[in-house]
C-alpha cells in the first residue's frame, strides 16, 4: 500500500550523492579504497573525495499533525457474537438454518431429542412440590410453638428444609430455562439476537454434547469494528476520538473513522497494544470480519525536531547518535528521539532548529554504530 510522504518537513540540501548503483555497501565507489575520518578537536573530518558520499539537511520546525501509520484488521465488537452449545447430551433431529444466512432474535436454529430434557423438566415439578411441602411444615411448627406445644429446634428444622427446597427449585429451573419452552424430550436452540449463521456443525441424527464444540455460531454484521494494532511506545501519542484513514485493498478510496477505545493489554511479544476505530454505519456494511486494513491516526503535532530516520545511529550501548555539521567538520550527538512517523523520527533532545544534520552517509562518519530501524 502506497503511503505518501509527509508535507510538513522541509529540507534544505548540502553536498551531492552519487547513484545508489554505483557504489558499494560503505557508500564508496568499487574499487576505490575507503580514506578513514580523522578527529580533531572533537570533530570529524572527511577527506575531499568521501563528502560527496555525505548528505546533509537543515533541521526545521514541524507545525502541523504527523500520522501515527498501523496494520489493522476488520473484527467483530464486543457482544456481536454469540456461540450456542447444547445445555444437554442430545440427538439432532432438525437443522432449520444455512450458513451464512440472516435471521431474527428467536429464530429456531436447531432442534434437539434429548431424555434428558424430560427429566431436567421433572425435576422443577418435583421441586415445587418439595417448596410447598416444606412451606407447610414450617406453618405448623410456627403454629405449635406459639401454642406452647412445639420445639423450637424442629421450627428452625422445617425452616432449613424450606430453604433447602428453595435453592433445589431455582437450580433446576435455571436447568429448565437453558432448555426452553418445549416439552417432553425437544429442546429447540434460537437465535438470541439479530445476526448471521458463521458457522454451523449440526447435522440431523449427530450426538452433540454439552462439552462439545457450539453447534451454532452468530455474529452480527453491523456490528464491526477496525482493530488496529499500535507500537506501545506510541500509544501515548493515539487519544480516543482521534481522526482516523482506514484503507482496505478491496475497497476504493479510504474510509472515515475515529479512535473509539484503547485496550489496556499489551501483547508481549509483538509490543502492540488494540486501537477500537469506528466507522460510520453506511462504511461499515461493506466490511467483513478478517478483512485486513492500513490505519492512519491523526495525532498531536510534533513536539521536538523532525528528521529522516536515516540520521540516527544507534551505539553499542544503545543510545542515539546523530552527527551535525560544524564548520569543515561534523559532532557526534547523543540525543533523544521520540515518535516515528513517514519514515521521519523526531529528536526530543540535541538538535537545534537551523542545524546541518548528516542524513546520509553517517556511516562514513561512525563505522562502529548501527543505522536505525
Amino acid at each position: 500500500m502506497h503511503w505518501p510522504i509527509s508535507p510538513v518537513i522541509s529540507v534544505a540540501f548540502v553536498g551531492m550523492m552519487l547513484a545508489a548503483g554505483c557504489q558499494n555497501a560503505n557508500g564508496l565507489l568499487p574499487g576505490k579504497p575507503a580514506v578513514a575520518p580523522q578527529r580533531v578537536d572533537g570533530r570529524i573530518h572527511l577527506q575531499p573525495e568521501s563528502m560527496q558520499y555525505v548528505q546533509v539537511l537543515v533541521a526545521t520546525q514541524n507545525s502541523g499533525r504527523i500520522p501515527l501509520r498501523a496494520p489493522a484488521r476488520v473484527a467483530f465488537r464486543d457482544g456481536a457474537v454469540s456461540r450456542l452449545g447444547v445445555p444437554v447430551p442430545a440427538r439432532v433431529s432438525a437443522v432449520h438454518v444455512a450458513l451464512g444466512e440472516e435471521v431474527s432474535r428467536g429464530t429456531a436454529l436447531v432442534t434437539l431429542a434429548s431424555a434428558e430434557a424430560a427429566s431436567t423438566r421433572a425435576n422443577v415439578d418435583r421441586g415445587r412440590l418439595e417448596v410447598r411441602a416444606a412451606q407447610e411444615l414450617v406453618k405448623r411448627q410456627k403454629d405449635m410453638v406459639k401454642s406452647g406445644v412445639g420445639i423450637e429446634m424442629e421450627r428452625f428444622s422445617a425452616e432449613m428444609r424450606l430453604a433447602e427446597a428453595h435453592a433445589d427449585l431455582r437450580k433446576s429451573l435455571e436447568e429448565a430455562n437453558l432448555l426452553g419452552d418445549d416439552r417432553d424430550v425437544t429442546v429447540t436452540i434460537r437465535a438470541p439476537m439479530d445476526g448471521k449463521v458463521l458457522a454451523l456443525r449440526a447435522t440431523v441424527g449427530a450426538s452433540v454434547e454439552p462439552a462439545g464444540e457450539p453447534v451454532v455460531e452468530m455474529g452480527n454484521p453491523r456490528l464491526l469494528w477496525v482493530v488496529a494494532e499500535v507500537f506501545e511506545q506510541d500509544l501515548q501519542a493515539v487519544q480516543p476520538g482521534a481522526k482516523v484513514s482506514v484503507e482496505i485493498s478491496s475497497i476504493d478510496g479510504p474510509l472515515a473513522g475515529r479512535v473509539e477505545a484503547i485496550s489496556g493489554h499489551v501483547d508481549a511479544n509483538a509490543r502492540r497494544v488494540p486501537v477500537f476505530i469506528s466507522l460510520d454505519a453506511a462504511d461499515v456494511v461493506r466490511l467483513r470480519p478478517g478483512m485486513y486494513a492500513a490505519v492512519r491516526i491523526e495525532t498531536d503535532a510534533v513536539h521536538g525536531v523532525p528528521v529522516p530516520s536515516t540520521a540516527v545511529l544507534v551505539k553499542d550501548g544503545g543510545s542515539n547518535v546523530i552527527y551535525v555539521q560544524a564548520g569543515d567538520g561534523f559532532e557526534p550527538r547523543v540525543v533523544t528521539v521520540g515518535r516515528s512517523f513517514e519514515g521521519h523520527v523526531e529528536i526530543l533532545h540535541g538538535l537545534q532548529v537551523g542545524e546541518k544534520v548528516v542524513v546520509g552517509g553517517a556511516l562514513l562518519l561512525d563505522g562502529s554504530s548501527e543505522q536505525r530501524q
